[in-house]
């Protein structure tokens, strides 16, 4: 084999380094935002493989930067400079929302998340999928 996993895409290197994981197969699985830079396709593909574990009875713990995602998970954790604001399930996270927010689209996501974080009146600003979230 020429070039080897090297000349995977990333969406295929995640696949590859979640298989390698599970040789020794594991009872809880800890992922690091494992698709942060993944095309959407093969996110929606991780995350299928990820619930096929779960019905197999692995527990799985994820951090991730996508709302979207973490809707997906059976608790949050929402986690603000190192602190554990709140635990929940995401149906009750969504109703324990109380303040208004405000949902935009826009090309550069994370620059502008970075210049909106900079105005003191921002309590939170987070990516949630390709929209962003300020509070």
């Amino acid at each position: 084999m020429t070039g080897g996993a090297g000349k995977l895409s990333g969406g295929m290197k995640q696949k590859l380094a979640l298989c390698c994981a599970l040789i020794h197969k594991p009872e809880v699985l800890l992922l690091d935002e494992p698709t942060t830079g993944v095309d959407a396709v093969s996110r929606k593909e991780f995350w299928d493989m990820l619930k096929k574990l779960k019905q197999q009875g692995i527990t799985i713990l994820v951090s991730t930067p996508y709302m979207d995602e973490a809707n997906l998970c059976e608790r949050i954790a929402l986690i603000q400079k190192g602190r554990i604001m709140s635990v929940d399930t995401p149906a009750a996270h969504h109703r324990n929302l109380s303040r208004p927010a405000v949902r935009r689209q826009i090309g550069n996501i994370f620059k502008l998340i970075a210049d909106v974080r900079k105005n003191d009146a921002v309590e939170s600003c987070y990516a949630f999928g390709e929209f962003m979230h300020v509070h």
